[in-house]
């Protein structure tokens, strides 16, 4: 009768799983490797939030915590409560290091979560906070937070950033036109206005006629959010797409990208 007992308690979480999540808050390696030691799991996931262990680690930006997660076992592909992964992380704030340093360690540029994201969808559209000045705070639009060095605004990550973490997710094998996103790179891509990005992602082939989860396409995100260069840029290109070595989606995307 003990086996049944035996095999649900070696299913649960180790008691000491959530002490990791605080180690890597106070980026405490010698804690962290004692908890590892006493039985505490590397793929540890977060009781409330969801996500992995590498996953918060990637989102502080610690490379030397990262590097003690995979050396301890942390598979740099486990996922999160949605299926969400660390490269997701990583993609999303467009960390092009730590997008590497996975890459290199195996992650897979073309996991999807269960929510319909990937990587190069989340770096498309990835976003940091910005200190606004008072001049800008009149002109201000979006999500805004208070902080002690003044009020922040959510912006979209600087473009050469983000085109260098899309550059790298492609070279690894990820796609631009796939069945079930969420929301598509190009779609991401002309939400924010990233008008080099968009021109590189219909270069390599980006459908703006792909529809997302939603029914909606680039088109409809370029109308939706007023992004009438982006809209003339996607009008630009045929309804079906041949991919990068289309002659006249590249002509086109150079002329209006410039």
């Amino acid at each position: 009768m003990s086996q049944p007992f035996e095999l649900f308690s070696s299913n649960r979480p180790h008691p000491l799983n959530g002490q990791v999540f605080e180690a890597i808050d106070i980026n405490d390696k010698e804690h962290l490797a004692a908890l590892f030691s006493a039985g505490a799991s590397p793929n540890a996931i977060h009781p409330d939030k969801g996500h992995t262990a590498l996953s918060q680690a990637v989102q502080q930006g610690n490379r030397d915590l990262i590097q003690v997660l995979i050396d301890q076992g942390a598979d740099v592909n486990g996922t999160g409560a949605h299926g969400e992964t660390a490269l997701m992380t990583a993609a999303s704030q467009g960390n092009l290091e730590l997008v590497q340093l996975l890459l290199d360690q195996g992650a897979l540029a073309e996991a999807m979560s269960s929510d319909g994201d990937t990587a190069i969808c989340l770096a498309s559209g990835s976003t940091e906070w910005g200190l606004v000045d008072d001049d800008q705070l009149e002109q201000s639009q979006g999500i805004t937070r208070q902080t002690q060095a003044g009020l922040e605004q959510l912006r979209p990550t600087d473009e050469s950033q983000v085109i260098a973490v899309v550059e790298q997710l492609l070279e690894a094998g990820a796609q631009l036109n796939r069945v079930g996103y969420s929301t598509t790179p190009l779609m991401e891509a002309t939400r924010y206005g990233q008008l080099q990005l968009l021109a590189l992602l219909l270069q390599r082939g980006a459908n703006p006629h792909l529809m997302a989860k939603d029914g909606q396409t680039a088109l409809d995100i370029a109308k939706l959010y007023n992004q009438m260069r982006a809209l003339t840029l996607l009008e630009a290109q045929p309804q079906s797409q041949n991919g990068g070595d289309d002659a006249t989606t590249s002509e086109s995307t150079q002329v209006v990208a410039a």
